[in-house]
């Protein structure tokens, strides 16, 4: 299906250490996400009212000053009220504490690490929750689909190992992705791929 997504061009907006603005758009979350809403509505007004809108937005920003899941949930009930289509939920950027960005290192038993802030928003609004971040585990996104009210799953690095991931699932084989959440498929001068995927290593990053 095609739809549009926007966030990060407005996550900085939200993040009270980088909005300093003392004018309608700084301080309070009101003023903060109001250039979010803006976006929103704008985006809205050009495309009408049955193409699918979604955004990413972060849980909280896991540094000194960030934003909190409190201000992420005004910000999502806010957007919902105006017609918003699914919020994917993510948090943390490169400003975030050691490994509390959006690309972790994981260990099995840390695996999907944003599904509390996930659960806790789909429980409350009423447009389809996507959770991103470290899903990595057939079995545990199915008890997460079972159990909670998220409704969707987004992958990024196990995809970069192996392209063909949800086919594999799907043909019965649900052993663990391969991703070891190591990272280094970004940085290549060439694109990013997986660093267990490039011949020799010869490309440079």
């Amino acid at each position: 299906m095609t739809h549009m997504m926007w966030g990060c061009c407005n996550r900085k907006f939200l993040t009270p250490y980088y909005n300093r603005r003392t004018d309608g758009y700084g301080g309070s979350i009101e003023n903060r996400a109001r250039m979010v809403v803006e976006t929103y509505k704008a985006i809205r007004e050009k495309v009408g009212p049955h193409y699918p809108v979604l955004i990413k937005i972060n849980s909280e920003d896991y540094m000194d000053q960030g934003m909190t899941f409190e201000e992420c949930k005004y910000v999502c009930q806010r957007l919902v009220e105006l017609g918003v289509n699914a919020i994917e939920v993510s948090g943390g950027s490169f400003s975030s504490r050691r490994n509390e960005g959006p690309s972790r290192r994981i260990k099995s038993e840390q695996e999907s690490y944003f599904k509390p802030y996930a659960a806790e928003i789909a429980q409350e609004i009423n447009v389809p929750v996507i959770l991103v971040g470290g899903n990595r585990e057939f079995k545990l996104m199915t008890e997460l689909l079972n159990q909670t009210s998220i409704e969707y799953f987004a992958l990024s690095r196990p995809l970069i190992r192996e392209s063909s991931l949800i086919n594999r699932w799907q043909s019965g084989d649900l052993d663990h992705a391969k991703c070891i959440s190591c990272s280094k498929c970004f940085g290549w001068r060439d694109g990013t791929s997986c660093v267990f995927n490039r011949p020799n290593n010869t490309h440079a990053r």
